[in-house]
């Protein structure tokens, strides 16, 4: 997909005057895999997965979710977390945070990189590298909920409906009236 990088750092700046040194070095790391990448083919679902990828993270601050055993042990006995530590070990990391052992395995199993499993190493999900790839992959796939962004978000831009398109990611910050029916 080409995109011009200049209009986009000028319309950026626009609306959000001061960028972070993490905003900095993620937006155009991003940018230039999705300018390479064959699988994103519309800005209008690049745009969702910036947008994402900069709620998920804290405008980048965090790939590698923040918090205490007590906090992690909300996700215990889900996504895949059945034993002891899985809640704290597959906490969410990178671009969309990617959480639970489950979620780990199908990463791997998808993305099927030579010598990366993020299951057995899931420290390497924060990895700017790999986060790209499990951010576009996982949405445009339905990884994650079984919700493909193109649900939400065509190509074309004849679609966009960004607020539901949550739904791909975290469909729990949703309110009832508001999900798609």
């Amino acid at each position: 997909m080409q995109f011009d990088i200049n209009n986009f750092w000028t319309q950026y700046k626009k609306y959000f005057s001061n960028p972070t040194d993490d905003e900095l070095y993620h937006l155009p790391f991003i940018l230039n895999l999705a300018s390479q990448d064959k699988n994103i083919d519309g800005v209008y679902q690049l745009a969702y997965m910036l947008a994402t990828a900069m709620w998920e993270t804290g405008q980048f601050k965090y790939l590698d979710e923040q918090g205490s055993e007590k906090y992690f042990s909300k996700y215990q006995n889900k996504i895949g977390n059945t034993q002891t530590g899985d809640a704290q070990r597959y906490r969410g990391r990178g671009y969309v945070q990617l959480t639970g052992r489950a979620n780990y395995k199908t990463a791997t199993e998808k993305l099927n990189l030579p010598g990366v499993n993020f299951e057995d190493s899931p420290f390497l999900a924060a990895d700017p590298k790999y986060a790209y790839y499990i951010m576009v992959r996982g949405c445009l796939e339905g990884w994650f909920t079984g919700r493909k962004l193109s649900e939400y978000v065509t190509v074309d831009g004849s679609k966009r409906d960004y607020k539901n398109a949550r739904n791909v990611i975290n469909p729990g910050e949703l309110k009832e009236e508001n999900a798609p029916g």
